[in-house]
């Protein structure tokens, strides 16, 4: 059986998306947005209830379900999952109010040069060879998190403070996405006989947890339990490796990052080869 190719795919699956819903979300809009993430652009999906006065719509991507339809190639059964999963969201993200959007906003720390073209629309800071952007978490539980973006057009409609945003933000971290610092089982061999402790520095639900780093005091509290100055190398979005800083060289620990980014299976959510060195006592 010959598989479709993506863009024939793009086309079923929103017409069959759109066929699929159930009858209480018959009337809504389910539209196809070019959206601009972290590295990449990819195709959005989103339902939307038009009647709403301030509507939240959650995403599903084209280009991740084509990777499901390529695995099993089963059209049919692909758009049925993917309008499942659309509805999914939607049902779990109705009764969040945007009102109450400050109180649910947390930090998220990306790359500013591979993301110039995704931050031309969203609330940002620069800072370092980092962007720090802020992410609305509509739903938490056991299967992970369901949030977007804060876009300037959120910003400007509800009046949000890029500063005052960014101190709130913080604290809605430790709130909302727990953090959490764990010894990294397999430890980081510098050579045949040479072996070094490495922390991973993330939240409880492994998403986007480098922006820790940004909390002063928690990285000052690391270095008190670790008796020590620590480097820190941020190959990922989701997580900072902790490394003590007597136990190698920063030239080894640039080898290190150098292999741990070229492993990477997705290299859309590298964040940067850069290695830091976090001294309190430096200041």
């Amino acid at each position: 059986m010959q598989l479709m190719k993506y863009e024939d795919f793009k086309k079923e699956l929103l017409s069959g998306i759109k066929s699929s819903l159930p009858e209480e979300y018959k009337g809504y809009s389910v539209e196809m947005y070019r959206i601009k993430k972290l590295n990449q652009c990819l195709d959005g999906i989103c339902m939307l209830d038009k009647s709403a006065e301030k509507a939240v719509s959650p995403v599903i991507y084209a280009d991740e379900m084509y990777g499901e339809y390529i695995k099993n190639g089963n059209l049919y059964g692909t758009v049925k999952a993917a309008a499942d999963l659309l509805v999914g969201h939607f049902s779990g993200t109705q009764g969040v109010r945007i009102e109450n959007l400050e109180e649910n906003i947390v930090t998220v720390l990306v790359n500013y040069k591979q993301n110039r073209e995704m931050l031309e629309n969203v609330l940002y800071i620069q800072y370092r060879e980092f962007a720090i952007v802020f992410r609305w978490i509509m739903k938490r539980d056991e299967k992970g998190v369901l949030g977007c973006l804060v876009t300037n057009e959120m910003a400007k409609a509800l009046k949000l403070d890029v500063d005052s945003l960014y101190v709130k933000s913080l604290e809605n971290m430790k709130r909302l996405l727990p953090m959490t610092l764990e010894p990294l089982t397999d430890m980081l061999k510098l050579s045949e006989n040479e072996s070094m402790p490495v922390y991973v520095l993330s939240n409880k639900y492994g998403i986007e947890g480098s922006a820790y780093i940004l909390h002063h005091e928690i990285m000052r509290a690391i270095q008190t339990d670790l008796k020590s100055p620590f480097y820190i190398l941020l190959p990922c979005i989701h997580e900072a490796l902790i490394i003590p800083k007597e136990c190698c060289s920063a030239e080894e620990m640039e080898k290190a990052l150098e292999k741990i980014i070229d492993d990477m299976h997705n290299k859309s959510e590298v964040l940067c080869n850069k290695v830091y060195l976090f001294d309190n006592d430096l200041k």
